[in-house]
């Protein structure tokens, strides 16, 4: 069928025939291209700005993933070390509920060989995280076994 500008207007018919070569090139097994414009986020802080803050609340936990796990020697619950690229930022999060005698930090290291340390004890309702830790610092979960040792993931 052809279609005259009389019938479809301009913008429409741009848009049409756009589709149209989108279509042909996906057919044809040529790949899709994307948009040219910045992707956004929702997040509620980046980097440093992040540390000391709730990741959850701020949109964090949309995109993040687990970077490291670890359980301790004696046994016991898993703790992730969480990232999110969009938040550019860490934090530590028992896999899943647990007894309230557990507890989890992630840890910041500083420059000067200090920590910035965030705890969260452990909830048989819930899945407990900590607070965050820009990605500025170098970044590890720990979790604390019933003899008061800390069992962490490696530094990231």
């Amino acid at each position: 069928m052809f279609l005259s500008e009389d019938f479809v207007s301009r913008p429409k018919m741009s848009r049409l025939l756009a589709g149209a070569a989108l279509l042909a090139g996906l057919v044809a097994g040529a790949p899709a291209v994307a948009s040219a414009e910045p992707v956004t986020t929702l997040a509620g802080c980046v980097g440093s700005s992040c540390t000391g803050k709730n990741p959850n609340t701020l949109g964090c936990g949309n995109d993040a993933y687990t970077v490291a796990t670890k359980v301790p020697g004696t046994g016991g619950p898993m703790v992730e070390l969480r990232y999110s690229p969009a938040c550019q930022a860490y934090w530590a999060r028992f896999e899943s509920p647990v007894d309230i005698n557990w507890r989890i930090r992630v840890q910041g290291r500083k420059s000067d060989g200090t920590y910035v340390t965030y705890l969260a004890n452990g909830s048989p309702k819930s899945q407990p995280y900590t607070l965050m830790v820009g990605t500025d610092l170098p970044a590890r979960a720990c979790v604390e076994d019933y003899f008061g040792t800390w069992h962490c993931t490696a530094w990231y």
